[in-house]
């Protein structure tokens, strides 16, 4: 059985998905960024500058621990479709089409670059041009991009895009479903997740019974 990491996702902008994403979309997200966060946090720890890492190496080492795994755990949910068009990893999950990246900011990223991202964004933009005032149903392409360095995961956004970026609002829509912290020393703060402290839970009630045994019934017949 496959373990999903808990994810810390605000819980202000998990209200806000659902006003436009279906729950099974929603965990889905969650657990890519759970995995993410745990990738994110164990390459940072076996960041060695001095050793010749760089933050490209850590970069490459990131995206690929963080596909890779997910493309495992998400391939064993059912009604989760996971493929690789072009090299990129591809969710598809309640007919919406995830899409996961990495970015410089992830509020004014820019889908110009590469294969993929312009052919999504495209799809979204027809799309659009279906609708009318009284129908416009949600852009099926979803994104979910992240931004960080060395120090730690900074944030992620999750969102529709609608524009390439370059001169205009890249996204229709998209919320920060997750902020990293630093503290005065520069080390990063994992956001604090409510996991149940299992010690100080009450212990079980044993559903056993003593067998009585021959010479304990013998015993208790009368002489």
């Amino acid at each position: 059985m496959t373990t999903l990491s808990l994810t810390p996702l605000r819980p202000e902008a998990t209200e806000r998905l659902r006003e436009r994403l279906p729950e099974r979309v929603i965990k889905v997200l969650a657990h890519a960024v759970g995995i993410l966060v745990d990738v994110s946090d164990r390459n940072r720890s076996q960041h060695e500058p001095d050793s010749g890492d760089d933050a490209m190496s850590l970069a490459v080492r990131n995206w690929r621990n963080w596909w890779n795994l997910m493309d495992e755990r998400l391939s064993e949910l059912d009604g989760v479709d996971v493929s690789w068009p072009r090299g990129s990893l591809q969710v598809i999950v309640s007919d919406f089409v995830l899409h996961f990246w990495s970015g410089d900011d992830t509020t004014a990223v820019r889908f110009d670059n590469g294969q993929t991202k312009p052919q999504v964004v495209f799809e979204n933009i027809a799309q659009m041009t279906l609708w009318t005032e009284a129908r416009r149903s949600e852009l099926r392409h979803i994104v979910l991009v992240h931004e960080g360095d060395a120090v730690g995961l900074r944030a992620v956004a999750v969102g529709a895009p609608q524009d390439l970026g370059v001169v205009g609002e890249p996204w229709h829509w998209h919320e920060i479903v997750y902020r990293g912290e630093v503290s005065e020393t520069g080390e990063f703060i994992r956001p604090k997740v409510e996991v149940p402290n299992y010690r100080e839970q009450p212990l079980p009630t044993p559903l056993l019974s003593l067998r009585e045994t021959e010479d304990s019934e013998q015993a208790e017949e009368p002489g």
